[in-house]
């Protein structure tokens, strides 16, 4: 991966971005971004869809991402999944 991510946030609406090895995270990581957000396992596509929306909202209402993940991505009604952070 080319570039840096100097003091972003980067969220991962797909499924399962944070479940097992969590390598994709780290590159970001390791490349500069303060948070990596994703799902911690299957997630149904309204419920991705919904929660990115409320996270978004809630960042611009100056939310930190841990109060803003904890807020936004409750359990998915179909497959349990939820929203997770590494910083």
């Amino acid at each position: 991966m080319a570039g840096s991510f100097s003091e972003s946030t980067i969220l991962v609406m797909g499924c399962s971005a944070l479940e097992g090895t969590q390598d994709i995270a780290s590159a970001f990581l390791d490349k500069g971004a303060n948070f990596f957000v994703g799902w911690d396992s299957s997630v149904s596509i309204i419920h991705t869809d919904t929660s990115t929306v409320a996270f978004v909202q809630l960042l611009s209402t100056g939310k930190s991402v841990p109060e803003a993940t904890a807020q936004a991505g409750g359990f998915d009604p179909v497959y349990g999944a939820r929203l997770h952070y590494l910083d």
